[in-house]
Protein backbone atom coordinates (compact mmCIF):
# COMPACT_ATOMS: atom_id res chain seq x y z
CA UNK A 1 0.00 0.00 0.00
CA UNK A 2 1.26 3.24 -1.03
CA UNK A 3 1.53 5.84 1.60
CA UNK A 4 1.14 9.94 1.00
CA UNK A 5 2.22 12.42 3.42
CA UNK A 6 -0.28 15.36 3.01
CA UNK A 7 0.39 18.77 3.95
CA UNK A 8 -2.48 20.94 3.48
CA UNK A 9 -5.00 23.60 5.44
CA UNK A 10 -7.82 21.45 4.13
CA UNK A 11 -6.46 17.99 4.58
CA UNK A 12 -10.30 16.89 4.82
CA UNK A 13 -10.89 17.69 1.23
CA UNK A 14 -8.69 15.13 0.05
CA UNK A 15 -8.42 12.52 2.65
CA UNK A 16 -11.74 10.76 1.32
CA UNK A 17 -10.61 10.82 -2.33
CA UNK A 18 -6.97 9.18 -1.39
CA UNK A 19 -8.26 6.61 0.98
CA UNK A 20 -10.71 5.47 -1.33
CA UNK A 21 -7.93 5.68 -3.93
CA UNK A 22 -6.08 2.67 -1.36
CA UNK A 23 -3.87 5.37 0.19
CA UNK A 24 -2.15 5.60 3.59
CA UNK A 25 -1.88 8.71 4.57
CA UNK A 26 -0.10 10.44 6.93
CA UNK A 27 -1.54 14.23 7.58
CA UNK A 28 0.68 17.03 8.60
CA UNK A 29 -1.39 20.64 9.01
CA UNK A 30 -0.23 23.61 6.92
CA UNK A 31 1.27 25.97 7.90
CA UNK A 32 3.81 23.47 9.19
CA UNK A 33 5.84 24.11 13.10
CA UNK A 34 9.59 23.69 12.63
CA UNK A 35 9.61 20.51 14.65
CA UNK A 36 7.52 18.92 11.55
CA UNK A 37 9.98 20.16 9.53
CA UNK A 38 12.61 18.92 11.52
CA UNK A 39 10.28 15.42 10.95
CA UNK A 40 10.10 15.55 7.46
CA UNK A 41 13.52 15.67 6.52
CA UNK A 42 15.01 13.31 9.21
CA UNK A 43 11.88 10.38 8.40
CA UNK A 44 11.87 8.20 5.24
CA UNK A 45 10.08 10.00 2.09
CA UNK A 46 6.45 8.60 1.38
CA UNK A 47 6.03 7.51 -1.85
CA UNK A 48 3.89 10.72 -2.72
CA UNK A 49 4.05 14.00 -0.94
CA UNK A 50 1.09 16.69 -1.51
CA UNK A 51 1.91 19.81 0.31
CA UNK A 52 -0.04 23.26 -0.27
CA UNK A 53 1.54 26.46 -1.58
CA UNK A 54 -0.46 29.39 -1.33
CA UNK A 55 1.58 32.80 -2.10
CA UNK A 56 1.93 33.72 1.76
CA UNK A 57 2.65 30.17 2.20
CA UNK A 58 5.60 29.83 -0.19
CA UNK A 59 7.41 33.10 1.38
CA UNK A 60 7.15 32.29 4.79
CA UNK A 61 7.79 28.25 4.92
CA UNK A 62 10.16 28.05 1.95
CA UNK A 63 12.03 25.49 4.13
CA UNK A 64 9.28 23.09 3.53
CA UNK A 65 9.27 23.28 -0.27
CA UNK A 66 13.15 22.87 -0.01
CA UNK A 67 13.09 19.85 1.77
CA UNK A 68 10.12 18.12 -0.17
CA UNK A 69 11.69 18.96 -3.50
CA UNK A 70 14.11 16.36 -3.02
CA UNK A 71 12.13 13.77 -2.70
CA UNK A 72 10.19 12.14 -5.34
CA UNK A 73 6.64 12.27 -7.24
CA UNK A 74 5.49 15.85 -5.22
CA UNK A 75 2.92 17.70 -6.49
CA UNK A 76 1.42 21.19 -4.88
CA UNK A 77 -1.26 22.50 -4.61
CA UNK A 78 -1.49 26.25 -5.58
CA UNK A 79 -3.65 28.75 -6.80
CA UNK A 80 -2.50 32.31 -8.97
CA UNK A 81 1.34 31.90 -8.31
CA UNK A 82 3.50 34.82 -8.76
CA UNK A 83 6.11 34.69 -11.50
CA UNK A 84 8.51 34.68 -8.45
CA UNK A 85 6.64 32.09 -6.72
CA UNK A 86 6.47 29.48 -9.74
CA UNK A 87 10.40 30.65 -10.33
CA UNK A 88 10.83 29.39 -6.42
CA UNK A 89 9.10 26.21 -6.57
CA UNK A 90 10.96 24.97 -10.01
CA UNK A 91 14.42 26.26 -8.23
CA UNK A 92 13.45 23.15 -5.58
CA UNK A 93 12.91 21.09 -8.18
CA UNK A 94 8.78 20.71 -8.08
CA UNK A 95 7.50 20.21 -11.33
CA UNK A 96 3.66 19.65 -10.37
CA UNK A 97 1.28 22.13 -9.55
CA UNK A 98 -2.55 21.35 -9.42
CA UNK A 99 -3.99 24.83 -9.53
CA UNK A 100 -7.57 24.03 -7.92
CA UNK A 101 -8.60 22.50 -4.94
CA UNK A 102 -9.93 19.58 -6.66
CA UNK A 103 -9.43 15.92 -5.09
CA UNK A 104 -10.51 14.24 -8.22
CA UNK A 105 -7.76 16.03 -10.24
CA UNK A 106 -5.52 15.34 -7.90
CA UNK A 107 -6.02 11.75 -7.90
CA UNK A 108 -5.37 11.51 -11.45
CA UNK A 109 -2.55 13.43 -11.04
CA UNK A 110 -1.13 10.89 -8.65
CA UNK A 111 -2.21 8.33 -11.13
CA UNK A 112 0.24 9.65 -13.64
CA UNK A 113 3.20 9.20 -12.22
CA UNK A 114 3.27 5.57 -12.30
CA UNK A 115 0.55 5.56 -15.85
CA UNK A 116 4.25 6.01 -17.75
CA UNK A 117 3.34 6.22 -21.70
CA UNK A 118 2.29 4.34 -25.01
CA UNK A 119 5.11 5.54 -27.11
CA UNK A 120 7.74 4.89 -25.25
CA UNK A 121 10.02 5.69 -28.23
CA UNK A 122 13.37 7.52 -27.56
CA UNK A 123 15.72 9.27 -25.43
CA UNK A 124 15.91 12.80 -24.42
CA UNK A 125 20.16 13.55 -23.56
CA UNK A 126 20.75 16.48 -21.09
CA UNK A 127 23.86 18.15 -20.25
CA UNK A 128 22.91 19.92 -17.67
CA UNK A 129 24.65 20.05 -13.79
CA UNK A 130 21.63 21.62 -11.82
CA UNK A 131 20.18 18.71 -9.50
CA UNK A 132 16.41 20.70 -9.12
CA UNK A 133 16.60 21.43 -12.82
CA UNK A 134 17.18 17.85 -13.40
CA UNK A 135 14.52 16.66 -11.40
CA UNK A 136 11.82 19.15 -13.28
CA UNK A 137 12.93 17.45 -16.71
CA UNK A 138 12.72 14.15 -15.45
CA UNK A 139 9.48 14.78 -14.41
CA UNK A 140 8.40 16.45 -17.35
CA UNK A 141 9.85 14.26 -19.76
CA UNK A 142 9.57 10.77 -18.37
CA UNK A 143 5.93 11.22 -18.05
CA UNK A 144 5.53 10.69 -21.53
CA UNK A 145 7.52 8.26 -21.11
CA UNK A 146 10.51 9.29 -22.86
CA UNK A 147 14.25 7.58 -21.22
CA UNK A 148 16.40 10.67 -19.57
CA UNK A 149 19.77 10.19 -19.83
CA UNK A 150 21.69 13.33 -17.90
CA UNK A 151 25.33 13.75 -19.01
CA UNK A 152 27.96 17.01 -17.30
CA UNK A 153 30.11 17.26 -19.96
CA UNK A 154 30.93 17.94 -24.10
CA UNK A 155 32.50 14.43 -23.59
CA UNK A 156 29.86 12.55 -21.89
CA UNK A 157 27.26 13.94 -24.27
CA UNK A 158 29.36 12.25 -27.57
CA UNK A 159 29.94 9.11 -26.08
CA UNK A 160 26.18 8.03 -25.60
CA UNK A 161 24.85 6.80 -29.21
CA UNK A 162 22.79 9.71 -31.28
CA UNK A 163 21.41 7.34 -33.28
CA UNK A 164 17.42 7.12 -34.18
CA UNK A 165 16.15 6.52 -30.51
CA UNK A 166 17.57 10.12 -29.38
CA UNK A 167 14.77 12.13 -29.38
CA UNK A 168 16.33 15.79 -28.32
CA UNK A 169 19.58 16.68 -27.33
CA UNK A 170 18.86 19.65 -24.77
CA UNK A 171 21.69 21.53 -23.45
CA UNK A 172 22.19 24.03 -20.95
CA UNK A 173 25.12 26.55 -21.96
CA UNK A 174 25.23 28.03 -18.35
CA UNK A 175 27.02 25.00 -17.29
CA UNK A 176 29.75 25.40 -15.31
CA UNK A 177 33.22 24.44 -17.32
CA UNK A 178 30.79 24.06 -20.95
CA UNK A 179 33.36 24.54 -23.07
CA UNK A 180 30.85 26.12 -26.03
CA UNK A 181 33.55 26.49 -28.89
CA UNK A 182 34.35 22.29 -28.30
CA UNK A 183 30.62 21.33 -28.34
CA UNK A 184 29.93 23.72 -32.02
CA UNK A 185 33.07 21.84 -33.20
CA UNK A 186 32.02 18.01 -32.25
CA UNK A 187 28.91 18.65 -33.25
CA UNK A 188 29.18 19.77 -36.70
CA UNK A 189 31.55 17.03 -37.49
CA UNK A 190 29.18 14.89 -36.15
CA UNK A 191 26.27 16.21 -38.16
CA UNK A 192 24.50 16.36 -35.08
CA UNK A 193 21.80 18.90 -35.50
CA UNK A 194 20.71 17.40 -39.52
CA UNK A 195 19.86 14.27 -37.07
CA UNK A 196 18.75 15.59 -33.75
CA UNK A 197 16.90 18.39 -32.54
CA UNK A 198 19.26 20.55 -30.45
CA UNK A 199 17.67 22.71 -27.63
CA UNK A 200 19.86 25.35 -26.25
CA UNK A 201 19.00 26.79 -23.08
CA UNK A 202 19.73 28.95 -20.06
CA UNK A 203 18.74 30.51 -16.55
CA UNK A 204 18.66 34.43 -18.06
CA UNK A 205 19.06 35.47 -15.03
CA UNK A 206 22.35 35.19 -15.46
CA UNK A 207 22.46 37.07 -18.83
CA UNK A 208 23.90 36.24 -22.36
CA UNK A 209 26.74 36.56 -23.29
CA UNK A 210 28.65 37.40 -26.63
CA UNK A 211 30.30 34.10 -26.89
CA UNK A 212 26.96 32.22 -26.60
CA UNK A 213 25.69 34.75 -29.25
CA UNK A 214 28.02 34.42 -31.67
CA UNK A 215 30.50 31.27 -31.15
CA UNK A 216 28.82 29.17 -33.99
CA UNK A 217 25.97 28.02 -31.71
CA UNK A 218 23.55 28.32 -34.53
CA UNK A 219 25.33 25.81 -36.48
CA UNK A 220 23.37 23.73 -33.86
CA UNK A 221 20.00 25.76 -32.63
CA UNK A 222 18.20 28.89 -33.76
CA UNK A 223 17.20 29.42 -30.19
CA UNK A 224 18.53 30.52 -26.48
CA UNK A 225 15.64 29.33 -24.50
CA UNK A 226 15.13 30.78 -20.86
CA UNK A 227 14.15 28.22 -18.22
CA UNK A 228 10.76 28.77 -18.47
CA UNK A 229 10.53 28.87 -21.88
CA UNK A 230 12.71 25.49 -21.96
CA UNK A 231 9.56 23.89 -19.59
CA UNK A 232 6.98 25.30 -21.37
CA UNK A 233 7.64 23.90 -24.97
CA UNK A 234 8.52 20.88 -23.68
CA UNK A 235 4.98 20.43 -22.13
CA UNK A 236 3.43 21.78 -25.18
CA UNK A 237 5.46 19.61 -27.63
CA UNK A 238 5.35 16.08 -25.79
CA UNK A 239 1.26 16.97 -24.83
CA UNK A 240 0.81 17.28 -28.55
CA UNK A 241 2.73 14.27 -29.65
CA UNK A 242 0.96 12.54 -27.52
CA UNK A 243 -2.79 13.24 -28.10
CA UNK A 244 -2.75 14.07 -32.05
CA UNK A 245 -2.13 10.86 -32.85
CA UNK A 246 -4.98 9.96 -30.82
CA UNK A 247 -7.28 12.56 -32.05
CA UNK A 248 -6.15 11.24 -35.76
CA UNK A 249 -7.23 7.58 -35.05
CA UNK A 250 -10.70 8.82 -33.29
CA UNK A 251 -11.70 10.86 -36.59
CA UNK A 252 -10.49 8.19 -38.55
CA UNK A 253 -12.74 5.47 -37.18
CA UNK A 254 -15.50 7.89 -36.97
CA UNK A 255 -15.05 8.63 -40.51
CA UNK A 256 -15.10 12.33 -40.17
CA UNK A 257 -15.17 13.23 -43.68
CA UNK A 258 -18.27 11.54 -44.65
CA UNK A 259 -20.03 12.38 -41.11
CA UNK A 260 -19.02 15.93 -41.62
CA UNK A 261 -22.68 16.84 -42.12
CA UNK A 262 -23.53 15.94 -38.33
CA UNK A 263 -21.02 18.89 -37.40
CA UNK A 264 -23.78 20.97 -37.34
CA UNK A 265 -25.85 23.50 -35.20
CA UNK A 266 -29.22 21.40 -34.79
CA UNK A 267 -29.84 17.73 -35.03
CA UNK A 268 -32.66 18.70 -37.79
CA UNK A 269 -30.10 20.71 -39.58
CA UNK A 270 -27.70 17.42 -39.87
CA UNK A 271 -30.38 15.08 -40.81
CA UNK A 272 -31.73 17.37 -43.60
CA UNK A 273 -27.94 17.39 -44.51
CA UNK A 274 -27.07 13.65 -44.50
CA UNK A 275 -30.86 12.42 -45.65
CA UNK A 276 -29.58 11.37 -49.20
CA UNK A 277 -26.93 9.16 -47.99
CA UNK A 278 -28.38 8.21 -44.24
CA UNK A 279 -29.15 4.49 -45.10
CA UNK A 280 -25.76 3.54 -46.86
CA UNK A 281 -23.85 5.47 -44.27
CA UNK A 282 -21.81 2.30 -42.63
CA UNK A 283 -22.51 2.09 -38.50
CA UNK A 284 -20.24 3.55 -36.14
CA UNK A 285 -21.94 0.70 -33.37
CA UNK A 286 -19.95 -2.35 -34.98
CA UNK A 287 -17.72 -4.14 -32.39
CA UNK A 288 -14.59 -3.53 -33.72
CA UNK A 289 -15.48 0.17 -34.12
CA UNK A 290 -17.19 1.09 -31.04
CA UNK A 291 -14.37 -0.98 -29.32
CA UNK A 292 -11.55 1.36 -30.90
CA UNK A 293 -13.31 4.46 -30.23
CA UNK A 294 -13.80 3.44 -26.88
CA UNK A 295 -10.31 2.44 -26.31
CA UNK A 296 -9.16 5.71 -27.74
CA UNK A 297 -11.47 7.65 -25.70
CA UNK A 298 -9.63 6.11 -22.79
CA UNK A 299 -6.04 6.95 -24.12
CA UNK A 300 -7.22 10.36 -24.89
CA UNK A 301 -8.61 10.52 -21.06
CA UNK A 302 -5.22 9.48 -19.70
CA UNK A 303 -3.31 11.68 -21.79
CA UNK A 304 -5.18 14.70 -20.70
CA UNK A 305 -4.61 13.78 -16.72
CA UNK A 306 -1.15 13.20 -17.27
CA UNK A 307 -0.23 16.72 -18.26
CA UNK A 308 -3.19 18.22 -15.69
CA UNK A 309 -0.49 19.06 -13.30
CA UNK A 310 2.24 20.22 -15.62
CA UNK A 311 -0.25 23.02 -17.12
CA UNK A 312 0.76 25.32 -15.00
CA UNK A 313 4.61 25.02 -16.61
CA UNK A 314 2.67 26.58 -19.89
CA UNK A 315 4.40 29.80 -21.05
CA UNK A 316 3.11 32.21 -23.54
CA UNK A 317 6.28 32.14 -25.43
CA UNK A 318 6.42 35.53 -28.15
CA UNK A 319 8.78 34.69 -31.40
CA UNK A 320 9.99 37.98 -30.93
CA UNK A 321 11.43 38.05 -27.35
CA UNK A 322 13.13 34.89 -28.04
CA UNK A 323 16.87 35.00 -28.18
CA UNK A 324 18.32 33.94 -31.49
CA UNK A 325 21.64 32.00 -31.36
CA UNK A 326 23.21 34.58 -33.83
CA UNK A 327 20.67 34.91 -36.12
CA UNK A 328 17.42 35.39 -37.35
CA UNK A 329 15.01 32.49 -36.90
Amino acid sequence: MKRIDLITSKNFLYRSALTGMGYTITEYSFPVSPAVLGDLQRGEPAEYTIAEADAAGIQAHAELYRIIGLRERVVCCAKCLSPENRNFLLTCGIADVIEVDDDEKLVSALKSFGSGSELRTGTFIILEHGTATRRVLKSIIGRFGYRVIFVNSVEELFEQSLDGGVQFVLINIGSAGLDLNGLVRKSYSRELAKSVPVIAYKDMREGLFVHELVGGLNRLTKYILSMEELYGLLVEVLYRKEIIPLVASLRKHADYDTNACYDTESLGRAFFACEKTIFSQASLLTDEIFGAMTEIERRIHAATMKVESLKWLKFEIDRKTISTAGREG
